[in-house]
């Protein structure tokens, strides 16, 4: 078993940490319980998104997270009891990102136990527990360890034709699984991959990082010069209005942001490709936001007229 409370963060030069110093977690690691990282990370990327979408001062009562296709591996997040109110939105958010942090750093993926702890009054008190495991849990050696330890909670603007949407792949049509738009109308994002070729850890930490930003905004919010970088990884998110910022619906707010990239991942694995990608935001036909994952050093650009 491992166990640390030692985090560094990676976080961008351009935008504030937003994880408490008062925020402290100890991880329980069981290294002969293997689980996919693939699905690990597509999980806990459901997780921050949906996450997101509320007030994040407020009581989180806990839930379980996977997306359909990826149901090998589930995401729990509980408070420390079925009574409690300490459980807030946020402490899930930055303990979902520390838990990826933690996993990609150690360059292997198995089950984890994290316990998260607020230290604002001194003493730490424990305010939630996250679990990532595999389903269904296998019985190492006869150990029930891991099976015993599960469920211990309960349960500046571009020019509106810069793009030639016709070159990009559209996802989205209505799906439910990132959540409802809070703007009326059909919600679609156009995906262009532009290369260099990245990792995985490279495009799911970053996408991390900027989820973990966007629900500290507020995801009611207007978008408004978003840009968040890993100066060890040299990568970056960026968003930007398509165009001048919108006065009439629909609008390009951090909720629609934060929902888009849930797709990016899962476009990136259909073309068995991750590399840079140029997204826009697309809402009953009108783009309102474009998006650039990318290293630093990327000057891809797509120059053309809108069909």
């Amino acid at each position: 078993m491992v166990e640390t409370d030692s985090y560094t963060t990676t976080a961008p030069n351009l935008l504030r940490n937003p994880i408490d110093k008062n925020f402290k977690t100890i991880i329980k690691a069981y290294p002969n319980v293997k689980v996919s990282g693939k699905s690990t990370y597509m999980n806990i990327l459901k997780a921050m998104i949906e996450l997101s979408y509320s007030e994040s001062t407020h009581a989180f009562a806990g839930e379980t997270f996977f997306f359909h296709g990826y149901t090998d591996v589930k995401v729990r997040i509980t408070p420390p009891t079925s009574s409690s109110s300490a459980l807030q939105y946020r402490y899930a958010i930055w303990g979902l990102f520390k838990a990826a942090h933690y996993l990609t750093e150690h360059k292997t993926f198995t089950c984890i136990i994290m316990d998260l702890y607020w230290c604002g009054s001194g003493e730490p008190v424990l305010v939630g527990v996250i679990e990532i495991f595999p389903d269904p849990l296998p019985d190492i050696s006869g150990s029930r360890e891991p099976q015993n330890l599960m469920g211990i909670g309960q349960q500046a603007g571009t020019p509106p034709n810069a793009f030639n949407l016709a070159n990009f792949t559209s996802i989205g049509n209505n799906e439910t699984a990132l959540g409802a738009s809070t703007n009326a109308g059909k919600f679609l994002v156009y995906l262009e991959l532009q290369g260099p070729s990245l990792s995985l850890p490279e495009v799911f930490m970053t996408i991390f990082l900027a989820l973990m930003h966007i629900a500290s905004f507020g995801t009611a919010q207007l978008v408004h010069n978003f840009e968040v970088r890993d100066l060890i990884t040299k990568m970056e998110l960026v968003y930007e209005h398509y165009g001048p910022p919108r006065t009439s619906p629909p609008f390009f707010i951090y909720r629609e942001a934060a929902r888009a990239l849930g797709y990016v991942p899962k476009y990136m694995f259909a073309q068995h490709r991750f590399e840079a990608v140029t997204f826009v935001l697309e809402i009953d036909g009108t783009p309102v936001g474009t998006g650039f994952l990318r290293s630093f050093s990327s000057t891809s650009s797509v120059a053309s007229q809108k069909a």
